[in-house]
């Protein structure tokens, strides 16, 4: 199934993306998927700027016109801020302003420092009230690794969780706990709450997926829209499993 129809959208939204392993990608894919429409694409934090040729318009605080009502095509908002590791994009103040004006808004609303597991402070994810879309995604390729700060972005806040230790191997069932912790992926979502698992390219990652999805407590899938494996190199996917009873949509 082609990317787009993996998350049935409806005609405008707000989309929180969040977790790691495949959040720009994931972004940049859905924000190419709607050419006829007005598509923002930006964040609430700070994350590297994108590619030039990956946008039509890129808008700025002061660039945007009063009398602004969103354009076709795919528009960049944000102020570019020095840091430590050269330009990023931030949030623009004005963001909640120009949100009316677009027909699909993608968030990317935390970091991971490309790290392909991660705990979260208090600050974040920063999900906007508007939200009501939230995405996490979590990669396959963190099958077998160890929990160690190499691999763990804020290890020390994972293993302040309980029932992580250093060195432990990431099994489905490791996944599962940082999926459905309370402190974990989903813990300040808003409107939908969509999982995607991503690197998912062969059948034996697709029955690890699979076993994830059976770790999870039924408490967690019960507030879960629906649950897709992606594979980029493809640009396709497959849902595996949904939500029939408590969607809201």
């Amino acid at each position: 199934m082609a990317l787009t129809h993996l998350f049935d959208l409806n005609a405008r939204e707000v989309v929180a993306i969040i977790g790691c392993g495949g959040k720009t990608t994931l972004m940049n894919h859905l924000a190419h998927s709607y050419p006829n429409q007005r598509v923002l694409l930006t964040t609430s934090t700070k994350i590297w700027p994108p590619a030039c040729d990956s946008y039509d318009h890129w808008l700025t605080p002061l660039s945007v016109p009063l009398d602004f009502q969103g354009c076709r095509g795919v528009s960049v908002l944000g102020a570019l801020t020095p840091t430590s590791n050269g330009l990023k994009l931030a949030q623009a103040p004005t963001l909640h302003q120009y949100l009316p004006y677009f027909d699909k808004v993608f968030i990317e609303a935390d970091g991971s420092k490309g790290k392909p597991l991660k705990a979260w402070s208090m600050q974040e994810p920063v999900i906007l009230p508007e939200t009501s879309c939230t995405i996490g995604v979590l990669p396959a390729i963190s099958l077998g690794l160890t929990l160690n700060p190499n691999n763990v972005h804020r290890f020390s806040k994972l293993l302040a969780w309980g029932g992580f230790h250093p060195g432990q191997l990431v099994t489905p069932a490791v996944l599962a706990r940082i999926i459905s912790h309370p402190q974990g992926l989903f813990a300040k979502a808003r409107g939908r709450r969509v999982l995607v698992l991503t690197h998912v390219a062969n059948v034996t990652t697709l029955n690890q997926m699979n076993e994830v999805i059976a770790q999870l407590p039924e408490k967690m899938k019960q507030q879960l829209d629906r649950i897709v494996a992606v594979d980029f190199l493809e640009e396709r996917g497959r849902v595996l499993w949904q939500n029939h009873i408590s969607v809201t949509r």
